[in-house]
């Protein structure tokens, strides 16, 4: 058997290695779009997942900050319900407390679910420096399982869902959002 020249058998490799090697960026971006595109559809398919499961109040699994546990499903259709997904910590969170203790005449035939995922301590205090804990309307929850992401599609703090008396979602509201707002959508 007759072997190439070792400068020919370079040669080859050189060519062949210049041909693929034009398609690597393209073959990179390809591959970059398909992954981008997968991560977009299977997100908008967890979207609308989690609207229709909250379209209806679903039934969330949490505890009461007396180490109670409570679900959502257990409320009583009989009042709008206001759901504030909320952090001790934060600022817009300490603001919405404020208006909540300054509105209560306007708020007290709606029921208020306040859910976070910090700690009991921070949750108790935070309730009892912003008078939260005089209001028989509000519930303190603590969300210890993820379920205010994986149930109510509730991933930024502030977060709040209206719903009516039969338990229909009004609105979903992300971010910084006024009481009289929400109490506007509430009525």
């Amino acid at each position: 058997m007759r072997s190439f020249p070792k400068y020919l058998s370079h040669y080859l490799i050189a060519v062949v290695m210049k041909k693929y090697i034009r398609w690597l960026p393209v073959s990179v971006v390809a591959i970059g779009m398909i992954l981008l595109s997968v991560g977009i559809i299977s997100k908008e398919r967890n979207n609308s997942q989690i609207a229709l499961k909250i379209a209806q109040l679903p039934a969330a699994g949490f505890t009461t900050i007396q180490d109670t546990p409570f679900n959502l499903a257990d409320l009583k259709k009989d009042n709008p319900l206001l759901i504030i997904y909320f952090s001790p910590g934060c600022d817009l969170c300490r603001h919405t407390a404020e208006e909540l203790f300054q509105y209560r005449d306007k708020l007290k035939h709606s029921f208020i679910v306040m859910v976070s995922r910090d700690t009991k301590q921070d949750v108790a205090l935070f309730a009892a420096r912003y008078k939260i804990d005089q209001m028989p309307n509000i519930m303190l929850l603590l969300d210890k399982d993820g379920q205010t992401h994986t149930i109510l599609g509730l991933d930024n703090i502030p977060s709040y869902l209206l719903y009516d008396a039969q338990q229909r979602l009004i609105n979903k509201f992300v971010g910084p959002t006024t009481m009289e707002f929400i109490i506007k959508n509430l009525q």
